[in-house]
């Protein structure tokens, strides 16, 4: 994990088009970090700025105390869960929250724990062992009721 700080960043498109402006947060290691708006409020550009797969306009950009404002994605070693998030349909909710950390070398005992922790810490806990296909997308679809 890493901190993560924005200070002062914003995202000005060619001709002017403001898709943020000004923003300053700081996300402590270790810190389970949310971001909501409504639609078109730029979550998704600074998620993208911070990831390194938009640029910055102006503003710093401070991964665990140095300026990453020109590193690459990969130098930067972050990752995003979009709420349309693409799901691996073979792999459960616990295989698909634990997939990054596989990636990254996690030791797999820790992972295991981490994300069981995560879970239940959104109330997934007892979807852990569930594939994607009898999730809820939100829309009612694939929905199961318990008991009605």
């Amino acid at each position: 994990m890493t901190d993560v700080v924005l200070d002062g960043v914003e995202k000005i498109y060619p001709g002017g088009q403001a898709a943020v402006r000004n923003v300053r947060l700081r996300i402590n290691d270790g810190e389970l970090f949310v971001l909501l708006g409504p639609s078109g409020c730029g979550k998704s550009t600074i998620l993208r700025m911070i990831a390194g797969l938009e640029d910055i306009t102006s503003g710093d950009l401070w991964l665990n105390g140095s300026v990453a404002n020109e590193l690459t994605p990969r130098e930067r070693n972050v990752a995003m869960v979009f709420q349309e998030g693409a799901l691996y349909p073979h792999r459960t909710v616990k295989g698909n929250m634990m997939f990054p950390l596989e990636v990254s070398g996690d030791d797999r005992a820790e992972a295991s724990a981490r994300v069981v922790e995560l879970a239940r810490a959104l109330g997934l806990n007892t979807m852990i062992d569930r594939l994607p296909a009898t999730l809820s997308g939100g829309s009612g679809s694939g929905r199961r009721s318990a008991g009605r």
